[in-house]
């Protein structure tokens, strides 16, 4: 099941247009990286100086290359996903997928299943600046 929710008001046709492609577009991109286990599909809509932040303090890397190699090891983790839900709010994206085969690293290193994962995607034009993880 795919669910959509927007938090934004496409009152004006210009906004609306930009903030669906961008959901669109994010909604394909990480569907295309989950199904063939690699981030690659994503290197065409990052920004040069990307940042990724994790759910902890100290955890982020910046750079195209760094966070590509970084989204990969996740990505290449086997996964049995249920449900996606992908919410839009001004320039972030936040995409959330439920089911088996996640999981969460704490601040140690240590891994530990998870019900589900979230990346909340940050736009700068047709650029993304900033991916959360979470």
């Amino acid at each position: 099941m795919i669910k959509e929710t927007s938090g934004g008001n496409h009152t004006n046709g210009d906004s609306g247009s930009s903030s669906d492609r961008h959901l669109i577009t994010i909604l394909s991109i990480v569907t295309e990286a989950l199904a063939s286990g690699s981030s690659a599909p994503l290197d065409r809509i990052l920004s040069p100086s990307v940042v990724w932040d994790g759910r902890y303090p100290g955890q982020g890397c910046a750079g195209k290359q760094t966070v590509l190699a970084l989204l990969d090891r996740g990505f290449a983790e086997p996964r049995r996903i249920q449900r996606l839900e992908v919410s839009l709010s001004g320039t972030e994206i936040s995409i959330t997928a439920e089911g088996e085969g996640f999981v969460e690293v704490l601040p140690d290193g240590l891994r530990i299943p998870s019900p589900s994962a979230t990346l909340t995607f940050t736009f700068r034009g047709d650029e993304v600046i900033r991916i959360q993880g979470g």
